[in-house]
């Protein structure tokens, strides 16, 4: 098993470290552990900072996937306004198109 040797290891630096704490003397335990409380109580479990960053995490990958996978929007082809507009025109219009032309030439010079 892979965890066999950490769990051994760990388990001789617990050994040693409890083999020397206990040569300490009462008061020098009491200041242990009133720093180990001081050390605990200045840096308070935050979970909810925790489950945020993964939020936010979750949010940006949707966004980067939803950018990346979401089809460009094509623009509008030039000019089929205008071939819209033709196909609906009256084509009788365009019979008498000099006659429009000299009226608009009329209407700018007058």
């Amino acid at each position: 098993m892979s965890d066999e040797p950490e769990t051994r290891l760990l388990r001789a630096v617990r050994a040693e470290l409890d083999r020397s704490t206990a040569d300490l003397d009462e008061l020098t335990l009491a200041r242990l552990r009133d720093a180990r409380r001081r050390a605990l109580a200045a840096h308070p479990r935050r979970g909810w900072l925790w489950a945020g960053g993964v939020a936010a995490g979750a949010l940006a990958a949707s966004l980067a996937a939803f950018l990346l996978l979401a089809p460009p929007a094509a623009p509008p082809a030039p000019g089929l306004e205008q071939i819209d507009l033709l196909s609906t025109a009256d084509l009788d219009l365009y019979k008498d198109l000099e006659f429009y032309h000299w009226l608009a030439d009329d209407r700018d010079a007058g």
